[in-house]
């Protein structure tokens, strides 16, 4: 029996697109000869969130997205589909559910099964017996007693780990898992989609962040279309998964042209770089704002990696801008001054914030946030300022790594100049400032901050088992705790770990 396992792009609550998609799909020569079709889990509505769940009339807008796939199926008669999909009930529980559909009837349907459910139908189709799980991230054993197929359907969300298939084992049947891939809002779905024969041998797995078929002959012995890809290396999967979540975020949200500023720094730098990879140097504007305290070094860097990349590149000094907002802050009158000049550092900051988003709304382009993890977790960004912007592409991505990432970049030319990644961080906001003014080493803090958020440590423990300062590591927590208010107020990163900042309970 051939069966076809169709990793590929399912949108959030966009069921139109996602109809194409399987459409698409289905009129693929790669389908020849094949006899069930497998798309990835909630191939119609993609994962719906509490939201849209509850909105009025969803049900209705499914019922029809679920009759225009049986309509789809009886154009396609000789191939079965397989999914699994959101089944709203009378009562008003809402529960996912399995189904093969064929030629406009419904075949096979099993809700979410519990670990003690003994009663697992199974359907007789090509000569094989095959069962469907939906939603489970491990098979309990009775899933694959009596029956020549299991098809799993689970979705794995990218959270800086590459995918590596398990080793379950011999089980006398076939285990296959069909997953969904790309970018949906913040999330990163990396693809899980794998096979293994009987004896529990791996035959494959499909490639990471691509719409791949997989065609599976059971009655093959040498198995030529699903042979096993190299595993990767973790920087370059977190390249292109950085790309991927940024490319479908844009072409999906905007008319797909982008606007940064570029400062000559590391972080807009590597910004620029994976928007050119993702959207095309076409439709990247960077944008070079100096004032007086920007070394001109950093222009010549900001002009030379545009150049590089072959993007749109302006220069717009904001001094004259600084100076007419200076004149008005003297009317403020007087009062309690806080010490150090942290008020005038930060308008340089809004005042490029504010042409960014004058060019995003003349020209219609997103404008990129730049930060990094490291920043946002100890609130060194100015809100209003280097903030703006409707996606942050490295928001959930360390200093350090942005450095990994650069070097990847640069593995077999030049793209980021040499200049910019060795020169030391600095926001340039007063004279000779540099990051670790302000901030500890960057190779310090983030293992700091990595042992507490992801390795979810104490601060005793990180200082123990990191052998850091206890003071410093009060003062790295504290001032994380502190910038809560500002994380809430960035715009989204991308998740590219287990703990991102931007409070997704679930992840």
């Amino acid at each position: 029996m051939r069966i076809a396992l169709l990793q590929g792009r399912v949108r959030s609550d966009r069921p139109t697109d996602n109809l194409e998609f399987i459409k698409a799909a289905l009129n693929s020569k790669e389908l020849h000869g094949v006899e069930l079709a497998v798309f990835p889990q909630l191939c119609l509505s993609g994962r719906l969130g509490r939201s849209a769940l509850e909105r009025p009339g969803v049900e209705i807008q499914y019922e029809k997205a679920w009759e225009d796939l049986l309509e789809l199926s009886t154009a396609k008669g000789g191939i079965a589909l397989a999914s699994t999909r959101i089944r709203f009930h009378e009562d008003g529980q809402v529960t996912e559910e399995a189904f093969v559909v064929k030629g406009g009837k419904v075949m096979y349907k099993k809700s979410r099964p519990s670990d003690d459910d003994e009663d697992w139908p199974h359907l007789l189709l090509g000569g094989l017996k095959i069962r469907l799980v939906p939603g489970r991230k491990t098979l309990p054993p009775q899933a694959m007693n009596g029956v020549d197929v299991v098809i799993s359907f689970r979705t794995r969300l990218f959270q800086g780990a590459p995918f590596m298939p398990p080793a379950p084992g011999p089980a006398a049947c076939w285990r296959l898992n069909v997953s969904a891939v790309g970018g949906d809002g913040p999330f990163i779905y990396d693809g899980a989609t794998c096979v293994f024969d009987p004896a529990g041998e791996l035959k494959g797995w499909a490639n990471g962040f691509d719409n791949t078929t997989i065609i599976l002959d059971t009655n093959s012995s040498s198995l030529p279309t699903i042979k096993p890809l190299p595993v990767r290396e973790p920087i370059e999967v977190l390249y292109n998964a950085l790309k991927t979540g940024l490319r479908d975020y844009i072409r999906v949200n905007s008319s797909g042209k982008v606007v940064l500023g570029l400062s000559g720094g590391m972080d807009s730098a590597l910004v620029a770089a994976l928007a050119v990879d993702a959207l095309g140097a076409e439709n990247v504007l960077g944008v070079a704002m100096p004032s007086e305290y920007n070394a001109p070094e950093s222009l010549n860097l900001a002009r030379e990696l545009a150049k590089k990349l072959s993007i749109k590149f302006m220069t717009i000094p904001i001094d004259g801008v600084r100076e007419a907002f200076t004149r008005s802050f003297m009317l403020v009158p007087k009062g309690d001054e806080k010490e150090g000049n942290l008020a005038d550092e930060n308008i340089q900051a809004r005042i490029r914030g504010v042409l960014l988003m004058y060019i995003s709304n003349r020209e219609d382009r997103f404008v990129l946030a730049t930060g990094n993890k490291s920043e946002a977790a100890m609130g060194y960004a100015t809100l209003y300022g280097d903030t703006c912007g409707a996606i942050a592409p490295i928001g959930d991505v360390y200093k350090t790594r942005v450095y990994e990432l650069a070097e990847y970049i640069n593995r077999e030319k030049e793209v980021i100049p040499a200049g910019i990644i060795t020169r030391p961080p600095s926001a340039e906001l007063r004279p000779d400032q540099k990051d670790e003014d302000s901030l500890p080493p960057y190779d310090l803090l983030d293992d700091i901050l990595h042992r507490h958020l992801e390795g979810k440590q104490s601060g005793s423990r990180v200082a123990k088992e990191g052998g850091h300062s206890a003071i410093t590591v009060a003062w790295v927590l504290s001032s994380y705790k502190k910038a809560a208010f500002k994380r809430a107020q960035m715009p989204f990163a991308l998740v590219a770990s287990t703990k991102p900042l931007s409070g997704l309970d679930w992840v």
